[in-house]
């Protein structure tokens, strides 16, 4: 299902706030992993809606007293926790900010701590992407839309 409401809204100033927000933890996020020699990708924080950095995957072999391979992906490394620049890495990952899912939700008063809704913005308006089997109603200030005139707004 697809929503729309006016970024001067109530919900759409959250929203935009929120956004704004998601922008500034992905950016930070970037720029720790950029910093990383030999770093090529990372995996976000899966618990977070937007932000954070659980792994990150290197070109090289990384330095083994910083980075151990991280089991669940493989040629991604976590931090070597066992040595002290591993604990360092691992004290920056967690000192990267995130957007929570919670934070989305509560803006649309949408009560689910395992989903969130899909959030994009234009120049005048934001658009709001939800399962069709979710429960939930939005503020009265959101619009549902067609998928071809969401797609139409913000692109697909």
């Amino acid at each position: 299902m697809y929503f729309i409401t006016n970024i001067k809204s109530e919900t759409g100033k959250k929203l935009n706030a929120i956004i704004d927000e998601a922008d500034r933890c992905r950016a930070k996020s970037i720029k720790f992993v950029s910093q990383m020699h030999g770093s090529k990708r990372f995996l976000a924080d899966g618990f977070a809606a937007i932000g954070g950095v659980v792994a990150i995957e290197f070109t090289t072999n990384p330095d083994p007293k910083q980075w151990r391979p991280f089991k669940k992906r493989r040629g991604f490394y976590v931090p070597n926790k066992r040595y002290k620049a591993g604990k360092e890495l691992q004290a920056q990952m967690d000192d990267l900010p995130i957007v929570s899912r919670h934070t989305i939700n509560e803006a649309i008063g949408f009560d689910n701590m395992w989903n969130r809704p899909g959030l994009r913005r234009n120049e005048s308006q934001i658009g709001i992407e939800v399962n069709h089997e979710w429960e939930v109603q939005l503020p009265a200030d959101c619009e549902e839309v067609t998928r071809t005139k969401y797609l139409t707004l913000f692109g697909s």
